[in-house]
C-alpha cells in the first residue's frame, strides 16, 4: 500500500507512484535542534508566504518554537 506522502508527491510532480515511493523511502529526515538560525529561517519562509498572499499573515514563528527537547537530540552524520 503506497504511503500518503508518496501518493501526494507522485501527483504533485508527475512521477509514477512506484518511483515516488522509492524516492520517499530514501529521504532521511533527522531531527535538528531548534536554534535561532532555524527559527529565523522559518520566520523568513512564513513572511514570504504572507507576502505572496499564500497565507493571510505571517505568524510569529518564535511563539511556536519549543526548545525543551534540544538537549536530547543527536544529529547524525553522513560519513
Amino acid at each position: 500500500v503506497p504511503t500518503r506522502p508518496a501518493q501526494k508527491y507522485a501527483k504533485a510532480v508527475g512521477l509514477d507512484l512506484k518511483v515516488a515511493e522509492l524516492a520517499q523511502s530514501r529521504i532521511l529526515r533527522l531531527p535538528i535542534p531548534l536554534s535561532e538560525t532555524v527559527e529565523s529561517a522559518e520566520q523568513r519562509l512564513a513572511d514570504l508566504f504572507a507576502a505572496a498572499d499564500q497565507i493571510p499573515e505571517a505568524p510569529d514563528f518564535a511563539k511556536w518554537v519549543d526548545r525543551r527537547f534540544n538537549s536530547v537530540l543527536v544529529v547524525g552524520s553522513t560519513k
